[in-house]
């Protein structure tokens, strides 16, 4: 085993059973006492070399504050699973980013986000949270356009005038005018980022808008999050084009 195991992680290892591993370990005060505390990443691993862990577990270690706490993230795993601390809330207490990679073609990762301070844990974030409250539609419209809605009712246009005429023939008559109304997509969350600001860390959520297909990648949608009144909030959001074309 790549770390040492005291009593408090050792449990959260034998609770988890055969092939349990220390994945990744951090220190940082995440309580605010003054005095940094452990904090473990654990899971399961079928084989040593493997960068797939299942059952993804934080492990928190106050023990000098008589205190250890264990909480699964995620049944299901991830690829290179990794922990950072950083203060998201602006109390000047750090914060615990855990992310982990699905391993899919989309480049899509999985990310929780939990404060211990004063020894009271809450999650903060997590992917299924972001997905329910960013529910963007996408549709082909004339003039070989794609309108991208958040749910608020505000829009973004992106064009397709850079898509070449064998690929707009699948949807659109020679005038640009749809064949059949089209759907296209906003996925759900892909990549989230920390983001250093003044009094704390913000963070910029990516996702992914497609066409016709999975790998017709049209452009990203990137909403900066920001943390008050104990919920994370939207303060910009922004869409970069893949093909870098304008309207018309």
């Amino acid at each position: 085993m790549e770390y040492g195991v005291n009593r408090c992680v050792g449990a959260a290892l034998r609770s988890l059973g055969e092939g349990a591993i220390v994945l990744q370990r951090c220190t940082a005060d995440v309580v605010g006492a003054g005095r940094p505390q452990e904090l473990f990443l654990i899971g399961i691993k079928d084989e040593a070399d493997t960068p797939f862990a299942q059952q993804l577990t934080l492990v928190i270690d106050a023990s000098s504050l008589g205190q250890c706490v264990a909480v699964k993230l995620d049944d299901a795993g991830g690829y290179e699973p990794r922990i950072r601390t950083m203060d998201f809330t602006g109390d000047g207490v750090d914060d615990i980013f855990i992310s982990a990679d699905t391993g899919g073609s989309g480049g899509y990762s999985l990310y929780w986000v939990y404060s211990y301070a004063n020894c009271t844990l809450r999650r903060l974030f997590d992917n299924n949270v972001f997905d329910e409250a960013a529910a963007y539609t996408a549709n082909y419209e004339d003039g070989c356009l794609v309108r991208v809605t958040a749910p608020d009712g505000s829009s973004w246009l992106i064009s397709l005038a850079c898509r070449d005429q064998e690929y707009l023939s699948q949807i659109y008559e020679d005038d640009c005018t749809l064949k059949q109304p089209t759907p296209a997509d906003v996925g759900p969350l892909n990549q989230l980022y920390p983001l250093s600001q003044p009094q704390q860390f913000d963070m910029l959520a990516v996702q992914r808008i497609t066409g016709l297909y999975q790998a017709d990648g049209l452009g990203y949608l990137q909403t900066v999050l920001h943390y008050r009144d104990g919920a994370f909030f939207a303060t910009a959001v922004y869409v970069s084009l893949t093909d870098m074309c304008e309207p018309t």
